[in-house]
């Protein structure tokens, strides 16, 4: 797929920088790429949206746009479902999007929208840094249903349109082409993953596997902890190996993600090493995104992969000796 220009220098992009661009750049002038506000939520996240949205924003529904078919929550879609949805959303390939979370939970799922529109091809992609501090900076906020006036399932599932625009001239942006297969060295599956943890191991004695680093955004009482007593949640533990870097800890105290400098030295005191292979997870594939798109500000040399199927499928599945630490 094409690149896009973007008139945005960086990934995170701050409220004034969007506002200042959204007010001399339409998101619908046919000279130029359109600047779509897109908003990363799923159903139980629609209220907050319409009470409270960036003006023309279009509503990226997550329970829509993943494998419904894994046994695992938040596994990516395949590259027809995502043309296809992109498409019905009227987003074309040379859109610049701001992806951002409503303002509740104000940010969480915006790196990984960023993220699978990144895999699938689409380059300009950015993230607001962050809704609620664009709110407490007093820009523009719009209230209204999803998706211009649509309802339900219809609109839930990308029909409709976040722009003020005729119908026609809705109609008239086309279908969203199908990308080439995705790079399959951005994301690792179950299988690979637990031969390269097999092998380190098997090399390494005191259990350190020195080619590859695991990195794990779930809040450290769940990285680490008792026996949970509660079988209906995800146990605690981590994957062999892994450090912890929360996804909690990359936005500071004004809502906002951290510097560059802040997020690098975040991740070096974590024990982050450079050019080392890199895997992410959390739970679902969700914050690890969010991971990924924090060590790209940050600056530092790591070559990521994003496990997607995450601690959802690794502690049903990993059922040899050594491949859960329990603590």
């Amino acid at each position: 797929m094409t690149s896009s220009s973007t008139p945005f220098t960086s990934l995170f992009v701050t409220p004034s920088e969007f506002h200042r661009v959204l007010s001399r750049t339409s998101d619908c002038d046919p000279n130029g790429p359109r600047v779509i506000p897109l908003v990363a939520g799923r159903k139980s996240n629609v209220q907050s949206f319409e009470a409270q949205h960036v003006p023309g924003s279009i509503f990226f529904n997550m329970d829509t746009m993943r494998d419904t078919s894994s046994p695992y929550p938040m596994m990516l879609p395949t590259t027809s479902q995502f043309a296809s949805y992109m498409s019905k959303l009227r987003i074309k390939p040379d859109d610049v999007l701001v992806v951002y979370d409503p303002l509740e939970p104000g940010f969480y799922s915006s790196p990984r929208v960023a993220w699978i529109c990144r895999y699938f091809g689409h380059r300009a992609v950015h993230i607001l840094n962050t809704f609620p501090r664009y709110v407490e900076e007093g820009y523009p906020v719009a209230e209204g249903p999803v998706n211009g006036g649509f309802s339900g399932t219809e609109a839930l599932d990308g029909d409709g349109d976040g722009c003020d625009k005729s119908k026609n001239e809705r109609d008239s942006v086309g279908s969203y082409p199908e990308s080439l297969l995705p790079d399959p060295e951005r994301v690792v599956a179950f299988e690979e993953l637990r031969g390269m943890i097999k092998d380190g191991l098997t090399q390494e004695k005191d259990k350190e596997l020195k080619e590859l680093q695991i990195i794990d955004s779930r809040p450290s009482n769940r990285f680490s902890g008792p026996v949970d007593p509660d079988l209906s949640v995800l146990p605690r533990g981590h994957i062999p190996s892994a450090i912890n870097v929360p996804f909690s800890s990359l936005v500071g105290p004004e809502n906002t993600v951290r510097s560059p400098d802040e997020l690098k030295q975040l991740f070096i005191t974590a024990g982050v090493k450079q050019n080392v292979p890199t895997v992410l997870y959390c739970n679902t594939g969700v914050t690890a995104a969010g991971l990924d798109m924090a060590l790209k500000a940050s600056g530092l040399a790591v070559q990521t992969r994003l496990y997607d199927g995450s601690w959802s499928e690794w502690s049903k599945r990993a059922d040899q000796p050594g491949e859960k630490v329990c603590e």
